[in-house]
């Protein structure tokens, strides 16, 4: 769904979904916040995705992913959360 928003490639949707509620903030600010991954990696996606695709916007669509995600699982009458198929998702989302 990120696709959307013109972000076209996995790391530019994850680093920019993870951050967004911070808002336009630099590949400094996610490699420190999100300590575990490599700032390189942060840098080929933060800040190139802010001039593709507001914060704003991609907290907004996150939170539609979210809602989408949770319309699936009460239609599919889950009754305990626990791991709901990452295979599934990822290719409906």
């Amino acid at each position: 769904m990120y696709t959307t928003l013109g972000l076209d490639n996995h790391c530019a949707q994850y680093f920019a979904s993870r951050p967004a509620p911070m808002g336009a903030v630099t590949a400094k600010v996610v490699a420190a916040t999100f300590y575990n991954f490599n700032p390189e990696l942060i840098a080929m996606a933060i800040p190139a995705a802010w001039d593709i695709a507001s914060p704003e916007a991609v907290t907004r669509m996150r939170y539609e992913i979210v809602d989408e995600v949770l319309a699936v699982t009460k239609r599919a009458h889950v009754q305990k959360m626990g791991f709901v198929g990452n295979e599934y998702y990822m290719n409906v989302f």
